[in-house]
C-alpha cells in the first residue's frame, strides 16, 4: 500500500523544492540590495518586492508540507479505521478560517494552470462555531480539492460553504464543485472503494493511488455527517458533504463510541 501511496508524495514534494529554489534566489538579491547599502526609491521597491515573494513562497512550502503529511495522516488513519481504533477530536472552530487554509494550499497551483478557485461562504457562518473534528475535516477538503484539482484543465474549482439542516440539526455543508472531466454514472460507486481507481482517470493520473475520496467518506460518516456527488461526464463534478453542528452532549457519544469500539477490538485480539 505504501508504495502505492508514495507516488502522491511528488507533487507537494517538488512544490517544496521549487518554492525553496526562489526563496533562496529572491533572499539573495535582498542581501546583495542590503549589502550595497543603495536603498533609493528603485531598491527599496525591489527589497519590498522580494520580501513579499519570499513569505508567499513560503507559505507555498508550509502548504505542501501540510498536503503530503495530510496523504500521510489518512493513510494511518485508513488503518485505525479499519481497525475500529479510530477516534474523533472535540473542538470549536471559526469555518471561514479553516477554507482559507485550505484555499491557500491550492491558490498557486490554480494560478499556474490557469484554473480559477472561487470560495462562496455563508456570511451567517463569520461569527458562528462549528463543534466537530476540525482536522478530520480539513483533511477531507483538501482531498476534495485535490481530486478536483488533478481532473480540472479550464474552467475552476468552486468552494460553497453554507447552513443547513440535517435530520432537525443545525448543520454546515461544505461543496467543491469543478468544471473538470467528469465521471460516468456507471463508474462513480467504484471511486469509494478502497484504491478506486477508473481507467480514464488512470491515464490522466497514473500516480494516484486512490484512497482521498474514499477516506474522506469515512471521515464525515465517523462524524455523523453525509457524503453525495453528483458528476457528468465532460461537465464537471459536485462533491458535497454535511457535518452536523454537534451538541457537546452528542459528541460526547460519539468518543464514547470510539472507546467501545476500541475495547472491542482489543477484547477480540486477546
Amino acid at each position: 500500500m505504501f508504495a502505492s501511496v508514495s507516488h502522491e508524495f511528488r507533487t507537494p514534494l517538488n512544490a517544496i523544492l521549487n518554492s525553496n529554489n526562489i526563496v533562496a534566489q529572491a533572499f539573495e538579491t535582498i542581501i546583495q540590495s542590503v549589502n550595497n547599502k543603495v536603498l533609493d526609491q528603485e531598491m527599496k521597491s525591489t527589497l519590498d518586492s522580494n520580501s513579499l515573494m519570499i513569505k508567499k513562497f513560503s507559505r507555498i512550502g508550509k502548504h505542501s508540507c501540510e498536503l503530503l503529511l495530510a496523504l500521510v495522516e489518512d493513510v494511518l488513519n485508513l488503518s485505525k479505521i479499519e481497525a475500529n481504533t479510530f477516534t474523533v477530536n472535540c473542538e470549536e472552530f471559526n469555518v471561514p478560517d479553516l477554507i482559507n487554509e485550505v484555499t491557500e494550499v491550492f491558490e498557486f497551483q490554480c494560478q499556474r494552470k490557469k484554473i480559477k478557485l472561487d470560495v462562496n461562504i455563508d456570511e451567517g457562518l463569520n461569527n458562528e462555531m462549528l463543534l466537530s473534528d476540525r482536522g478530520r475535516i480539513k483533511q477531507a477538503l483538501i482531498n476534495l480539492l485535490s481530486n478536483s484539482f488533478k481532473f480540472t484543465f479550464k474552467g475552476g474549482i468552486t468552494i460553497d460553504v453554507k447552513i443547513c439542516m440535517l435530520e432537525n440539526q443545525r448543520s454546515v455543508q461544505f461543496s467543491v464543485t469543478d468544471t473538470g472531466v467528469g465521471i460516468p454514472k456507471k463508474d462513480q460507486s467504484k471511486l469509494f472503494k478502497m484504491f478506486g481507481m477508473l481507467d480514464e482517470t488512470k491515464k490522466l493520473n497514473p500516480n494516484g493511488c486512490g484512497i482521498g475520496l474514499t477516506v474522506s467518506k469515512k471521515y464525515v460518516e465517523l462524524l455523523e455527517g453525509q457524503f453525495s456527488m453528483n458528476s457528468e461526464v465532460n461537465e464537471g463534478t459536485t462533491m458535497r458533504f454535511i457535518v452536523p453542528k454537534l451538541s457537546l452532549n452528542k459528541f460526547e457519544r460519539l468518543l464514547d463510541n470510539n472507546e467501545e469500539n476500541k475495547s472491542d477490538e482489543e477484547m477480540s485480539v486477546s
